[in-house]
């Protein structure tokens, strides 16, 4: 029923919930301040590509496991591949003209980025 009430009463102290929401704000902030700093310091060129690609910035602290992923513009996963820790040449399938995301993921975080592709 509307407006009904299980009995069941929390109470909070205002102090607890400020310091809890600003820990939280503080992780979120650091965690997208260093997330911005990894994505700043990858490159992928040649952009345009006929391709062939150099990625250039990527960390490899504790033999972390990096995937690229090639993906059309409707999202449509065309290529995925672990990457070599020392081997950063990739050479992409052969697609069509057009315009592609690759998509580097480590771990649960992935870094998109957007090449041409032409012949």
């Amino acid at each position: 029923m509307f407006g009904q009430t299980t009995g069941i009463t929390a109470f909070v102290e205002p102090n607890d919930l400020t310091i809890e929401t600003n820990k939280y704000l503080q992780d979120s902030i650091e965690w997208h301040n260093a997330y911005k700093a990894r994505l700043a310091a990858i490159t992928i060129y040649p952009n345009p590509t006929r391709g062939e690609i150099h990625i250039s910035g990527l960390e490899n602290k504790e033999n972390e496991l990096w995937v690229l992923q090639l993906m059309d513009c409707d999202g449509r996963l065309i290529y995925s591949s672990k990457l070599d820790p020392n081997e950063r040449n990739i050479d992409l399938p052969e697609v069509g003209i057009g315009l592609y995301v690759i998509r580097l993921m480590n771990g649960n975080t992935a870094y998109p980025f957007r090449i041409t592709v032409f012949n």
